[in-house]
């Protein structure tokens, strides 16, 4: 898109503005699956580190329980 909007478009300002938007919303669109993925690997870790506290605690009831 962009050589079209430098080179051989008649109108490069137009050609110019859709090449601008169209990377606009790329960035968006790749910044917001990003967030995403970011957001699942935290929810994924906190999920690991809480089943680990819960087996923990569990333990040391059954412990107590036993005595």
């Amino acid at each position: 898109m962009l050589p079209r909007a430098i080179l051989i478009s008649p109108s490069p300002a137009d050609a110019l503005f859709e090449t601008g938007g169209v990377i606009g919303i790329g960035t968006v669109v790749n910044l917001l699956f990003q967030m995403h993925r970011r957001e699942q690997e935290r929810i994924r870790v906190t999920d690991a580190l809480l089943k680990a506290e819960e087996e923990k605690w569990r333990s040391s009831f059954n412990a107590l329980e036993d005595v």
